[in-house]
């Protein structure tokens, strides 16, 4: 039979084994990303140029005077209307429906052409009017003007009984 075992050793790993495996990994991720890295040194290369970097440890270094200066600029009444008002114009960013703005720029787009292709009849008659009538666009189109032509007759009737009496 065997013996139990008694005592327990754990390997140790040196610390020289470790050092040169870290090194190896950093140097393989260096160079799966060579483009990107060298693309953020230039970026950084740029704004020391440019002196940003000074401006950004600055701030970073003197942030509580910086946020203190801000919040007295900001309350003033001058400069708070102008706050009151990007905050408004943030809100409404957030609210808005990119998708649907996108695909009404494009029908708009499409709409502004549809003439162009084709050049006017030099004059249009009775009949003419009579035909343009069974396109499905002219009649959305009616459909739509009486839609705001209700809606503008209902609050001029409203304002003009308000008059009469």
């Amino acid at each position: 039979m065997a013996k139990a075992t008694e005592k327990i050793v754990k390997m140790e790993i040196p610390a020289e084994r470790i050092k040169e495996e870290n090194l190896d990994e950093l140097v393989s991720a260096l160079a799966e990303n060579k483009e990107s890295l060298l693309k953020v040194i230039n970026l950084i290369k740029y704004m020391d140029e440019n002196r940003n970097l000074d401006t950004i440890s600055a701030l970073v270094h003197h942030q509580d005077r910086v946020l203190t200066n801000f919040a007295k600029e900001a309350n003033k009444p001058q400069n708070s209307a102008i706050l009151s008002n990007v905050a408004t114009m943030v809100e409404l960013l957030g609210a808005l429906n990119f998708k649907g703005l996108e695909t009404y720029s494009v029908r708009r787009l499409r709409n502004n052409n549809i003439g162009r292709d084709t050049e006017p009849p030099k004059e249009t008659g009775l009949f003419g009017l009579l035909r343009a009538l069974n396109d499905p666009a002219i009649k959305r189109t009616i459909t739509v003007l009486l839609f705001v032509f209700r809606g503008i007759g209902k609050n001029l009737g409203g304002k003009n009984k308000a008059e009469k009496e």
